[in-house]
């Protein structure tokens, strides 16, 4: 679902007012990176495994968007 929001917002933009568009753009992704570093952090602290943090934290977005974007072929190839 992210990923559809990643691509869906900006197209959004073009017929509303551009300023609230990118400032509820930009909130809602820091958001998001903000809730994968936290829980990067939560899991690489209890298995005291600091040195995985970076990777868990690239590892949860690119879960994320791969997953939306297998959604959005799946939905496209029907």
């Amino acid at each position: 679902m992210a990923t559809m929001y990643i691509f869906a917002t900006p197209l959004i933009g073009l017929f509303f007012n551009l300023l609230e568009i990118i400032t509820a753009y930009c909130s809602t992704i820091i958001s998001m990176f903000l809730i994968f570093f936290i829980g990067a952090m939560r899991i690489a602290l209890f298995n005291r495994d600091y040195i995985a943090l970076p990777y868990l934290s690239i590892g949860f977005i690119l879960h994320h968007i791969s997953y939306g974007l297998g959604v959005l072929v799946g939905l496209v190839k029907k």
